[in-house]
Formats: structure tokens, sequence, C-alpha cells
């Protein structure tokens, strides 16, 4: 199974919107599957949690299984790798203050561990000549997430 998640945020608000498309295979073209991404709106958010809080609320419509994760978010893509260094200080920095994040972080990896999970990192707003199908799909999430956003500012 392959997830594809994305957020636009407007910081002054924090407000933002998810968008994720859940897809069986790599190989249907993104053409006519605008439909198929689904649109979530969250409060009290930042840039950096709406990427996990939108990973979140799609995991949650499925079943555990293998999947793997597009995303062009670096933090999200890298927390797996810093899982062990954030569990051995207690999701707290070095002077021993709780991360802004810790129990976003927490509630990824308690989520995440029910899932065979692979994370890949996808290069965001690239040109349509340079788009892979894996591309074409994740900018459908990203298109979805923006617009939402300039639709509830209008």
């Amino acid at each position: 199974m392959l997830l594809f998640t994305d957020g636009s945020v407007h910081p002054p608000s924090k407000t933002g919107y998810g968008a994720c498309l859940i897809a069986e295979t790599a190989g249907v073209p993104a053409a006519g599957r605008q439909h198929e991404v689904l649109v979530k709106r969250f409060e009290n958010t930042s840039s950096t949690r709406l990427e996990i809080e939108t990973l979140l609320w799609a995991l949650s419509l499925i079943k555990p299984c293998r999947i793997t994760i597009y995303s062009d978010s670096q933090n999200l893509i890298g927390l797996p790798g810093r899982r062990t260094r954030l569990e051995q200080q207690h999701f707290c920095s070095a002077d021993g203050q709780p991360l802004h994040n810790a129990a976003l972080y927490r509630e990824f990896f308690r989520i995440t561990d029910r899932f065979d999970c692979t994370f890949i990192k996808i290069k965001g707003h690239r040109r349509s000549l340079e788009k892979s199908g894996l591309d074409q799909l994740f900018t459908l999430v990203d298109r979805a997430a923006r617009q939402a956003l300039r639709a509830a500012r209008a």
C-alpha cells in the first residue's frame, strides 16, 4: 500500500489542512484520481505538527499493513531515525525541557509501530517534465491541501 501526505498551514491563524491519498499500487496514473484525495482541517497547528497530524489521521483510516509513506517533510521522514535518541532523552531537550511536540512524537511512534512502514522523501514542487508517476500522485495531495487552505481563507 502507498500513502501520500502533505499539509498546508496559515501560521498567523494556526489553521492548516492535511491531505492524503491512499493507493493500492504505484501503477495507477494520477489523472482522474483527484476525487480520491481526502482533506481534513487542523486547528492550533504549525507546519511541523501538521505533517505529523496528517500522517496519523491518514493511518487511522486504514488497517495496519505494509505501507510506503511519501512526504516532502524532512522532519516526518527523519523521525524514525531519531527515535532512539528521543526515547533515551525522554523526549526532552539537552537542558531537560520537554520537547514542544513530545506528545505528538510519542503518538507517531505508537501508531507507526502497528504498521510495517517505509518512509520516502519526495521532492515537492518539481516541474511537470521532471515528475514521475509517484511525483504526480504527490502533486494531487499537495495541491488539495493548498487549495483547501486558500478556499478557507477566501
